[in-house]
């Protein structure tokens, strides 16, 4: 991504987060995390940065908001919303949707929210290929339009 896209997307994730603070002042201790994050690591959004990284994800709802699409993720051993690392990229609302269509098919959403819906700081364990870390997931919330049909990916076990 060049620098300029960056610069703008990290003034985007900085505005957003100062929203979701506004709107969840509960939450004010977590939101401080991951500002500190941001302004501390450049490396961030890269998954190789093992003091803690920024992931995108989508929590997708049907229209009755009575189901949402879930994956069975086979490094973690548990159900998960689709969400995945940034790789780079500080458009986490791009990363999410990106996610989304790979780990589950489905292609069409509406934005239920216009910020972010939801954040969470989660220990992932350590494996054969890289020590246990932090995600610092940055979470979105969508309705499906009811295109495509839920596939599996080769990151889980299942998809529904």
């Amino acid at each position: 991504m060049r620098q300029e896209n960056r610069e703008k997307y990290g003034m985007h994730i900085k505005k957003a987060l100062s929203l979701y603070g506004l709107h969840n002042p509960g939450e004010k201790t977590l939101v401080e995390k991951f500002f500190s994050l941001l302004e501390s690591a450049p490396r961030c959004f890269y998954k190789d940065f093992y003091k803690g990284h920024f992931t995108g994800s989508a929590l997708v709802s049907d229209a009755t908001l009575s189901k949402v699409a879930m994956i069975h993720h086979k490094k973690l051993g548990k159900w998960v919303q689709m969400g995945g690392h940034a790789d780079g990229n500080p458009d986490l609302l791009a990363v999410a949707l990106k996610e989304v269509r790979e780990e589950s098919g489905l292609r069409s959403f509406t934005r239920v929210y216009e910020n972010i819906f939801d954040l969470d700081i989660h220990h992932i364990p350590e494996t054969e290929y890289e020590p246990e870390h932090y995600h610092y997931d940055v979470r979105y919330l969508f309705l499906s339009r009811g295109e495509g049909v839920i596939t599996n990916s080769e990151e889980s076990y299942e998809a529904r």
